[in-house]
Formats: C-alpha cells, structure tokens, sequence
C-alpha cells in the first residue's frame, strides 16, 4: 500500500485536470495513489481519472459541500481511511501541472529537514508580454525561498503535508469558514507553526501555473490583494493577540513611507509599481483589523471581488441558529462580522446609495461587464446575447440603463401578494402576521411560534422565531439587516426603490431537513420548461421537467442525490407559474408545498444575479434559446 497520497481539489477544470494528470503519470507511477476531490461533481470526473490513471490507483469522491476547505478536507479524511499507511499526502490544484523530479524533490525536501508541511515553486507563466505592472504585481512572484527551512508557506498549491501533524491538530484541518474567501490554507499553516511543527521549502519541486488573462488587469490585480490581506487580518486575530497584529501592521508604515521615498527620488517606477501593492495589501489588513475588532464596513470596495461576493451570497443563504440566545451566539463570519451602531448603518446605506446614484448607469455597466467576465471568462456581448446567462447579464444592464420602476408589483415581497391574490386567486399568498419600519416594534408576545422574520431588501435576511430568542438580540439583528443590502452591492437597480420594510409570516414546515423545499419554475413567455428543486441549505438544485422527469443538467457545484417525490398539485403549481409568468420573457417563479397547500415565494426575474454554472453547459445554450425576447415587456 503506498505511503505517498497526492490529493487534487477540483472544480470545473475537466481539461486543466486532464493535463494536469498526465503531468502526474510518469512521476507517481508505483509510488503513490491519487485521491481526487470533485466539489464541482462534474459526471465526466471519474471517466478522466480513469483513462489518465489506468495503471495507478485513484478515487474520486464528490464534495458536494461548497469551499475548497471542504474539499481538502475530504481528501484527508479520505486518505486516513482508504489509505491509512501513507505518510505524505501531496496537495495540488488543477489548474497546474507539475514538472519533472517534482515528487523526488519535495520528498528529500520533508526528509533532509524532518519538515511537517514542505512547499514547493509555483510557476506562474502570465501572458507572452506583460505589461509593467504585472511584471512588477505579485503574481510574478515565483520562488520566495532558497530551499531550506522557511517561518511561513505562501499557499496550498504544490505543499506537502506529512502525517503526523493530521494527527496531532484537531479536525477540521482547513476552516470551512474561510473556503469561499480564500486564505483556508494560510490558517492552516498558522495552526502547524503555534503546534511547533517544522515547515520547510523546495526550490527545485516546481508546478507550472497559467495565469488567467482576466486576471491580469491592473483593477484585478489591486482587487486580489486588498482582498487577500483583508482576510488575513482576520486569520492573524484568530491566532495571536490583537496588541501584537496591530503592532505588525503599524511597524509596516515606516517600509512603505522609505519606498515611496526611494522610488521618487531614484524614479525608479518599478519599485514604485511594487509600493502600490504593497499599500494597497496594507489598506486591506487595515480594513480585515477594523471589520474584526469593531465590526465596522469603512472600506466597501472589497465586496466587488468576486470571490468575496460569492462569499457573502453562500453566508447569506445559510440559515441563522434558529435557537440563539443572541446576536453573539451566531459564530462569527457567518453574518459578516458584529453589526455596526445604528447610525453607522444609516451613514453608510445613505453614502452608498448617494455614489450609485452620481455613478449612474454607465458605472453600473461597466461593473457588470467586468463581473461577466470574473465569472465567465469572457467578454459579454449585449447586443447578440445568446446564452441564457448573457441573456441574464443583458437585462441587468437594461434595468440599469431604464431605472424601470415597473418591476416593483413583481419583486416586492409585501406588493406581490396582491399580485398573487389578482392573478390567481386568494389563498396562495403567506399572511403577514406583522409588518413595520422599526424593529423595536415587533409583538414578541402576541406572534404565533414559529415564525419567520423578515426584510424586504435583503437577501437571506430572514430569523426564525421559535419562542428561544432573546428579543433584544433579535431586534439588533434586524437594526443590522438596516445596513446591508445585497442587491445594492450587486447593483442590481430594480430593488432600489423598494420601500424598506420589516415583516413576518408563518413558518412553513414541510418534513424536509432543507426545509421548506422551493420549487422553482422557469418560465419563458408563459410556459413552463423545466423545475428546479431548492433547499433552504442551497444543496439540491435539481431540475425537472413538467412531466416530473429528472433532466440531464444542475448548476453549479451541486451533487446532492436528492429526489423529492412529485407533489400531488404539481398540475395546479404549473397552472400558477405560468399564469403569473404570461406577461414576461422570463421569470422564474418559486413556490412552496407544504401540507398539501401551494404558496408563492417570490418571482426572481436574475437567478443567482446571474452567476449559474450549467453542468454540461450546452443548457446554458439551449435555455438561451427558449428565452425570446420581447422588446417592451418585462
């Protein structure tokens, strides 16, 4: 049984993998087994893995479980229990591929310096002719180290992790907190360093990386380190005293003011170029101090990264404990850091909301263009959309231009009942049991348990009322929602002029553990084409036909085997979507089912602000193609 295991998180990566494999073959052959962690579960994983590594043993197991610290997770516990001989376990990403005498290298690396992680040189080859500043940015850096002895590792593409250190750390190794923000491995190697383990570095074991084009801009570039900083801030107060990291990022002013210096009077605006950088990380472990220590959102721009949008979306769909005592029993960066005082909330919505409005709508175009191509890696085209997700990204740069307020029946929780009720007939809409500006002026006492609250600006902005909470915590929560407005942050403008307003309504409890399932039925022009299963825990994301025929596609990273059965009303669900869809393009409209009673969540008129990675992505295609558009209509 070998004692050597080379892990591999993907997602997404099909052909990266491929390569990156075939990298593999002739440096593991008879010396290790690979283990692959899909968290994007893709049905071709497996088929790669098996033509790439006939001769070599491998699994792959799927992490439906969204992060890249799940998936290393995954693939350590993986190794403990179908490997439980190994010694190394040898960590790299797909979207590289190793060079010859890599594995020799990191193994006499761990051994000459009796190392408990050991990393290795990511290459990472950017395009023909950088420009200066890219050469000068920190993703030309390459090797940081001589081989040898090192206080610190710079990332968990190509390290080492020897085996006794697994087991003397506590589970889970990597935070599943930190992995959808990035810096899950910089908390592991803190944890490995305070344990007393020895971290070592090879300069000869070598991963060749390509950097993305998109990532290269200039604007990416500041983005990626202020982002990357901010959240270390937030690992280095996990770790050490928060005296001693104030001390570190004061003691890093009097460096940056002697660059500046020497830059100016050398004229030398390479080391200029690198300056900047390196004020910007500085302004980003500022901003990650201030967030962790006094809760306060001074420095607004990080939430444009894409991984720290994706961050807060996953945060935000996660339900709060439905029995905390109060607002500091919820675990910190599940809700985005304590909320700040009221009247920091009310100066900051009021700025924001002044910026967009000077911006306009060209700032917002250009911000979704840009978001298109983070996400997709391309360039978006509005005038020949085609894919249903450029489609998605046109109309959010329509509404931009429009500032239409004729969307405000349809997307307003509280108007669209009357909608429900003109449309389809009374009894489909939820009761409100209470609804007001002021969260101080909720009935505690009188409200029927369980109930929800819940914001009509906010996204995920919901608590569950089950007759544990403590009112006083509850109503800080809801002053805190005050502050924070997802679809402001994503511009998308239809949901500007929705009056701010606190409600609650019944609990619907339908047996489900994801509870209460949302049937969501995409609608293009009034009919009905497929039905996406949701859970509260965003993991199930299937899809039907209207014939209750599971289709061949899913979105995103989900893999949960998950099949509800077809409700006994699913007709009269049908009968409804397609009603209240009869006067869009498209809408997609979410129902509940519960007790054998059909109820109208909302319509979603941008599915996921228009970030649905289609697996196979030809649906992506063809449910462009069944989105007709009718100039004029909604």
């Amino acid at each position: 049984m070998p004692d050597v295991v080379v892990g591999i998180p993907t997602y997404h990566r099909p052909e990266g993998l491929r390569r990156l494999l075939r990298s593999l073959r002739p440096e593991i052959h008879g010396r290790a087994a690979v283990i692959i962690a899909d968290n994007g579960c893709r049905t071709d994983t497996t088929a790669i893995a098996d033509s790439e590594l006939s001769s070599i043993p491998h699994l792959v197991i799927p992490v439906p479980q969204s992060g890249v610290s799940q998936a290393r997770n995954a693939l350590i516990d993986t190794a403990i229990s179908r490997f439980p001989q190994w010694q190394w376990l040898m960590m790299l990403d797909d979207d590289g591929w190793v060079t010859p005498g890599w594995l020799d290298h990191l193994l006499k690396a761990g051994l000459t310096y009796n190392a408990d992680l050991i990393g290795g040189v990511v290459d990472q080859r950017l395009s023909q002719h950088p420009s200066r500043i890219v050469r000068n940015s920190p993703a030309a850096e390459m090797s940081p180290f001589p081989t040898g002895l090192v206080p610190h590792l710079a990332g968990a593409q190509n390290i080492g992790i020897r085996r006794r250190i697994v087991d003397d750390l506590p589970a889970p190794w990597f935070d599943p907190k930190l992995g959808q923000i990035g810096s899950e491995d910089t908390d592991f190697f803190t944890r490995v360093s305070l344990h007393g383990g020895i971290l070592a570095w090879s300069a000869e074991a070598v991963v060749v990386e390509p950097v993305p084009t998109a990532r290269l801009s200039p604007k990416m570039l500041l983005k990626r380190a202020y982002h990357a900083n901010t959240v270390n801030a937030h690992v280095a107060l996990k770790h050490h005293d928060p005296q001693a990291v104030r001390h570190q990022i004061l003691s890093l002013f009097p460096h940056l003011g002697r660059n500046v210096i020497a830059s100016v009077i050398r004229r030398d605006p390479d080391r200029l170029i690198r300056t900047g950088f390196a004020a910007t990380g500085l302004a980003g472990r500022i901003n990650g101090y201030l967030e962790a220590r006094i809760g306060a959102r001074f420095a607004w721009a990080q939430r444009h990264s894409s991984r720290h949008r994706t961050w807060i979306r996953h945060q935000e769909a996660a339900p709060l404990p439905q029995n905390a005592a109060s607002a500091r029993q919820i675990p910190p960066m599940m809700i985005r850091h304590s909320a700040p005082p009221r009247y920091l909330n009310r100066l900051y919505q009021r700025a924001r909301s002044v910026s967009h409005q000077l911006a306009g709508p060209r700032h917002a175009e250009r911000v979704l263009r840009e978001r298109f191509r983070a996400y997709y890696d391309r360039d978006l085209d509005v005038d020949h959309a085609k894919l249903f997700t450029e489609k998605l990204f046109r109309r959010m740069i329509l509404m931009a231009r429009r500032r239409d307020t004729g969307w405000l029946p349809y997307i307003d929780t509280l108007a669209l009942r009357d909608h429900v009720t003109a449309t389809v007939g009374a009894g489909y809409a939820l009761p409100v049991l209470w609804r007001g500006t002021r969260a101080d002026d909720i009935p505690f006492e009188t409200l029927p348990r369980p109930c929800v609250l819940k914001s009509t600006q906010g996204c995920g902005q919901h608590f569950v009322l089950d007759g544990s909470e403590d009112p006083q915590a509850v109503v800080s929560l809801a002053h805190g929602w005050s502050g924070q407005s997802p679809q402001r942050e994503n511009l998308e403008f239809y949901y500007y002029d929705i009056p701010r307003m606190l409600y609650i309504e019944p609990f619907l409890n339908d047996g489900f553990d994801d509870g209460p399932l949302g049937y969501y039925f995409y609608t293009f022009n009034g009919k009905v084409t497929a039905i996406q299963i949701g859970g509260r825990l965003g993991d199930v994301g299937i899809f039907y036909d209207v014939h209750w025929e599971k289709l061949p596609f899913l979105v995103r990273s989900v893999c949960r085997e998950s099949h509800p059965p077809r409700p006994h009303k699913l007709a009269e669900m049908i009968s409804i979507a397609e009603r209240l869809g009869a006067d869009h393009d498209f809408v997609r409209v979410d129902l509940y089912y519960v007790d054998d009673h059909i109820y109208v969540g909302k319509m979603t008129f941008i599915p996921a602000n228009g970030w649905l990675d289609f697996n196979p992505a030809e649906w992506d295609k063809r449910l462009g193609e069944l989105w007709q558009e009718t100039p004029g209509r909604l």
